[in-house]
């Protein structure tokens, strides 16, 4: 932003996180330059397009007229700090009427949410854009100014920085010498679970000690006896049995021998095949 605006003179307009692009080693481009035009200072003529992103637009870009000078891209600058420094969106549940009507009249993101005891710097990122959305634009920094914070912020957490680049980056895997077999791309089966500790022996009895009870406790109720006078149990059994199906006329008589090995009935024995052809 400092080169933007010293060198090409221009104007972004919509500085906001979905604007900042990232590579592989966290470095910041700045991206949607369709609202970007040059700074007022160099073209003065006064805008009635607002343009851009109502949480990041300063209050005096909702008068009827303003004029798109740089101090427009140093306070969306300070609510973007506060947004990467919480994660969150600024004006949480505020919609266009309460944003427009509160913004000139100096609403600005919550700072507790900000712990600045929890990282060397923060205080003076704090400091730095509460400076940013000051709602006098003449009283907001240049860029140049800010580079000088932040540098000094980013000069106290560079190793981890560093550090975290590695983690996102890791190393490319080293290439197989020439011959080697491919890795196998089978799915190795799952190795039976380990087998459960056996129980503990028993304690042994010490010595005169009674031998364990093996009798039921407590004991079995004793059955409860029959009033006097009272029929004994019938055993019976029912429903009583079908009668047995009377033989079709003409039909022959049932065979009444019996198999001289088990005293029963040939039809009914279990060597019926045994009893017929003795």
């Amino acid at each position: 932003m400092d080169f933007l605006h010293c060198k090409k003179n221009l104007v972004h307009m919509d500085l906001k996180p979905a604007n900042i692009l990232l590579d592989a080693d966290l470095n910041a481009k700045i991206a949607d330059f369709g609202l970007s035009t040059m700074s007022n200072s160099v073209r003065s003529t006064n805008h009635t397009n607002k343009g851009g992103t109502l949480f990041y637009m300063p209050p005096e870009a909702f008068g009827e007229t303003y004029r798109r000078v740089r101090s427009y891209d140093v306070y969306s600058y300070g609510i973007l700090l506060w947004t990467i420094l919480t994660g969150e969106s600024p004006y949480p549940g505020m919609g266009q009427t309460l944003l427009m009507y509160h913004i000139p009249r100096g609403q600005r993101p919550d700072l507790r949410k900000i712990d600045v005891q929890k990282a060397a710097g923060l205080e003076e990122l704090v400091e730095l854009m509460q400076r940013c959305w000051d709602s006098e634009p003449n009283k907001r920094p240049l860029f140049a100014e800010c580079v000088e914070v932040t540098r000094g912020v980013f000069s106290r957490h560079e190793e981890g920085i560093s550090a975290a680049c590695d983690l996102l980056n890791p190393p490319p895997p080293v290439p197989a010498p020439p011959g080697a077999p491919a890795p196998s791309t089978r799915r190795r089966r799952r190795s039976p679970p380990p087998p459960a500790f056996p129980p503990p022996p028993p304690v042994p009895a010490p010595a005169g000690a009674p031998a364990p009870s093996t009798s039921r406790w407590p004991p079995p109720a004793p059955p409860v006896p029959a009033p006097p006078g009272a029929p004994a149990p019938s055993t019976r059994r029912w429903p009583p049995p079908p009668p047995p199906v009377p033989a079709p006329a003409g039909a022959p008589a049932p065979s009444t021998s019996r198999c001289s090995k088990h005293q029963a009935l040939a039809s009914s024995c279990s060597c019926s095949s045994w009893c017929s052809s003795s």
